[in-house]
C-alpha cells in the first residue's frame, strides 16, 4: 500500500510552503537542489522541514495538505512546535472572528435571505466543530522532521 506524505518547509525567507509526495526524501531533496525555477521555493532557498504526516489514503493527505495551506503563519508555527493547545486557541480566535462577521453583516441587511441563510450555516458548522475529529487525528501523524 503506497503512503502519502504531506511536508511543511521553512523557507529561507521565513514563509512556508506546503506540499503533498509518496517520495518525500525525493521531493525534499528537489526544493534543496532547486531543480524547477518555476517553484514558490526556488528563490527562497536554503528550506529546511519542519513538519511531515504521512496517510494511507490520498484523499486524507490532499484534505490535510489544503488545510495546512489555509492556516495562518500562528497557526503554522504552533504545528511545528507540538503545541496543540495554541492551534485550538487560534482555530477559537478564527472561528469568533468569522462569527462576528457574518452577525455584523446580517445587521446591516437582515432582509438578505442568501446572508441570512450562509449565517445559518455557519452556525451550524460552529456547533459541529467541537465535535471534529481532524485535528485530535493529525496528533497521531507520524513526524519526519
Amino acid at each position: 500500500m503506497k503512503t502519502y506524505y504531506v511536508y511543511m518547509l521553512r523557507c529561507s525567507d521565513n514563509s512556508f510552503y506546503v506540499g503533498i509526495t509518496s517520495d518525500p526524501e525525493r521531493r525534499i531533496a528537489q526544493h534543496k537542489l532547486g531543480l524547477d525555477p518555476e517553484c514558490y521555493t526556488f528563490k527562497r532557498r536554503p528550506v529546511e522541514l519542519v513538519h511531515a504526516s504521512d496517510f494511507r489514503e490520498v484523499t486524507d493527505a490532499i484534505a490535510w495538505e489544503k488545510q495546512l495551506k489555509g492556516w495562518s503563519r500562528a497557526k503554522k508555527r504552533a504545528l511545528i512546535a507540538g503545541d496543540w493547545p495554541d492551534i485550538q486557541r487560534l482555530a477559537r480566535r478564527q472561528t469568533k472572528f468569522v462569527r462576528a462577521s457574518f452577525e455584523t453583516l446580517a445587521a446591516l441587511a437582515p432582509q438578505d435571505d442568501t446572508l441570512r441563510s450562509a449565517h445559518r450555516s455557519f452556525e451550524t458548522l460552529a456547533a459541529l466543530a467541537p465535535q471534529d475529529d481532524t485535528l485530535a487525528a493529525s496528533q497521531d501523524d507520524t513526524s519526519l522532521g
